[in-house]
């Protein structure tokens, strides 16, 4: 929690810091989450014939299950509904889709502009990972190295709150 003066991060090591916050708030939601992005970072720093396919596998598992886990669907539809939010944040089976999960992780955050820009990068992100998974040809693993970042970032902004 980065609310208050006493949990400010030091200039020095902010990254580091903050990148800490972020794999304990994973842990906390699953065991399993930050071995899912330390997988990609290994899959794509020691790559071989299927390791973007692989890395993207993680990243998007994580993805997926950050948010899920990081949600509670009964809290997220009675805030859906009572913000009469449009139902095109919806499934088919009326389920939160991941742009809704984002909005409603940040739904405190004053700027609207900056939420939309993360639900646009996670959407992005996420499609272009899906693309590499089920590409029928083997793709170069900085592809996939390059969106790590991206991923990182949005977990950051969603979860280290």
């Amino acid at each position: 929690d980065l609310d208050n003066d006493e949990d400010l991060l030091d200039e020095k090591h902010a990254p580091s810091q903050l990148r800490g916050l972020v794999l304990d708030r994973l842990r906390e939601l699953d065991e399993t989450l930050p071995v899912r992005l330390e997988g990609a970072w290994e899959r794509v720093t020691r790559p071989g014939p299927d390791a973007a396919s692989q890395a993207a596998s993680s990243l998007v598992e994580l993805l997926d299950w950050s948010l899920k886990r990081a949600t509670n669907d009964d809290e997220l539809l009675v805030w859906h509904k009572m913000n009469q939010r449009p139902s095109s944040e919806l499934d088919h089976g009326g389920r939160p889709t991941r742009s809704l999960r984002v909005r409603y992780l940040c739904r405190n955050e004053p700027s609207g502009d900056l939420i939309d820009a993360f639900v646009r990068i996670t959407t992005e992100t996420y499609g272009s990972l899906q693309g590499v998974k089920h590409k029928p040809r083997v793709v170069d693993p900085i592809v996939v190295r390059r969106l790590i970042p991206a991923v990182e970032a949005v977990l950051t902004f969603v979860l280290a709150r």
